[in-house]
């Protein structure tokens, strides 16, 4: 179990950016499907 004393600062900024960039990765994941565009890249 981590502790808020466990992590550096630079560590915990990292993760938020981290989940932040999966949550814009998913948000376009889905709006590809959204938009039946299957073959773009």
């Amino acid at each position: 179990m981590r502790t808020m004393g466990d992590d550096t600062l630079e560590a915990r900024v990292r993760r938020l950016e981290d989940a932040h960039e999966i949550g814009q990765l998913r948000a376009r994941y889905c709006q590809y499907l959204d938009d039946g565009r299957w073959d773009e890249r």
